[in-house]
């Protein structure tokens, strides 16, 4: 009988392992599922050998189950897939890159309220403008402005450049 004891503890072990391979092992779930049936199984073994022992696994499967749960909840982001799932193929170094070049991109288009270009199209109220040699969409923010005349850029929100007719 004392072997039951030893097989109900060591499901236990055994559903908590599961659970860390879950980290590791893509599985969608299933891992997690048979960590849960197993640490059951082991849990009724030791309730069959004597309820004490019983109540003592389930305070025990009680213990393990969160501290293992957080244990994979911190140590995931830092295996191989779960920095594939968080950032993307190219992991964290692809996402400094990439806000570092939106923020470049927001700074040059900071830099273009204030200068004056001339409409290239009619904007009515969306048309092309040149700016420093450059052809950009814009949106006239007041008027109609026909093409040729002189604009100056007053705002840029996201990708949308506004100006106004001098």
């Amino acid at each position: 009988m004392e072997n039951a004891l030893l097989i109900g503890f060591l499901l236990i072990a055994g559903g908590v392992a599961l659970i860390v391979g879950e980290l590791f092992i893509p599985s969608h779930g299933v891992l997690a599922l048979a960590a849960g049936g197993v640490s059951i199984a082991g849990v009724v073994v030791l309730f069959m050998h004597d309820p004490m022992w019983g109540v003592i696994g389930l305070l025990v499967l009680g213990i393990l189950a969160p501290v293992s749960l957080g244990f994979a909840l911190r140590v995931w982001p830092d295996t191989p897939i779960g920095r594939r799932m968080l950032h993307g193929e190219g992991g964290e170094h692809a996402d400094e890159e990439r806000r570092a070049r939106e923020q470049r991109e927001r700074d040059e288009r900071l830099a273009l309220i204030g200068l004056e270009g001339r409409a290239v199209t009619d904007l009515h109220p969306v048309g092309i403008i040149e700016l420093e040699g450059k052809r950009m969409d814009a949106i006239a923010e007041t008027t109609l402005v026909d093409a040729g005349a002189t604009v100056r850029v007053t705002n840029t929100d996201h990708n949308q450049i506004r100006v106004r007719p001098v």
